[in-house]
């Protein structure tokens, strides 16, 4: 049931079914009748097969552990993502989590459901950005769809909601690349996504900021890991400093702040040998 709720719907009963198979084995069928308020009234314009496929697709990633459960399945109905489209904001937004937003999780699902234009055309911008197969003017129809993001972001009446929408549409455009469209072994989809940002165009990020960062998130987990390069250019003057964290149940600290007196500089905890690093995939 929660993992129906999470997808925005509301389930008004449920009715399970004995069935005994022609071998002997006895099977549980659970049948839910399910509620969607926006398909009730119109909102919802997704054509009704198609939005059974995209709902069917999304419960069993969840299901099986390849997705998470949290409200972002719920753009799946209202939108009319598909659930790795989905879990793009998810990627983004627990970026957002980690670099100190004062927004929590659940707002800003909350934030992009009452606004499911506007995440449409930042879905639309991504795929434009990095999509292998588009083809025409990748960089101008970038640019058009990020001016529309601008444009739609004056009928945000929420000064909250307008930042949040905001940020996302300036780590989309602070992507240099991504493994969203790379096939895993058996040719599906890769059991993680990982982006690459340049920190400089992010403007909420805290300062000091890497050249480059690498993020990744797994399917159906909460592991979220980033990677920094080096601070200053490769041959400058100055000091390199390096960005690590990791989920505290790996054994990994937070770094700790030391200040010199021109500057404050993140130092990662002190490593005495390969062993100490935790050891898990």
């Amino acid at each position: 049931l929660p993992y129906l709720q999470r997808m925005g719907v509301e389930v008004l009963d449920e009715r399970p079914y004995e069935v005994d198979l022609a071998d002997g084995t006895r099977i549980w069928l659970y049948d839910f009748g399910l509620y969607h308020r926006g398909v009730a009234s119109g909102v919802v314009t997704t054509a009704t097969e198609q939005l059974k496929v995209l709902f069917q697709d999304a419960f069993g990633a969840v299901w099986s552990g390849q997705a998470e459960s949290d409200g972002f399945n719920g753009l799946v109905v209202s939108a009319g993502l598909q659930w790795r489209q989905a879990m793009v904001l998810r990627a983004y937004v627990k970026y957002m989590r980690q670099a100190s937003t004062t927004f929590s999780q659940e707002y800003m699902e909350e934030s992009l459901a009452a606004h499911v234009e506007l995440v449409r055309l930042l879905i639309r911008l991504f795929e434009t950005r990095f999509d292998p197969s588009f083809s025409g003017d990748r960089e101008g129809t970038a640019d058009q769809l990020s001016t529309d993001v601008r444009d739609g972001l004056d009928a945000v009446s929420s000064l909250d909601q307008d930042r949040i929408i905001r940020s996302l549409l300036s780590l989309i455009n602070a992507t240099h690349r991504t493994n969203y469209y790379q096939p895993g072994e058996d040719g599906g989809p890769k059991s993680y996504v990982s982006f690459k940002l340049d920190p400089a165009a992010v403007p909420d990020l805290p300062l000091p900021r890497p050249k480059f960062e690498i993020r990744s998130i797994r399917h159906g987990s909460r592991v979220f890991i980033c990677g920094s390069a080096p601070l200053r250019e490769a041959g400058s003057a100055g000091p390199t400093v390096v960005r690590t964290s990791a989920p505290r149940s790996w054994g990994w600290s937070r770094p700790r702040r030391s200040r010199t007196p021109s500057s404050s500089l993140w130092a990662p905890r002190a490593v005495s040998s390969r062993s100490d690093y935790p050891t898990q995939p």
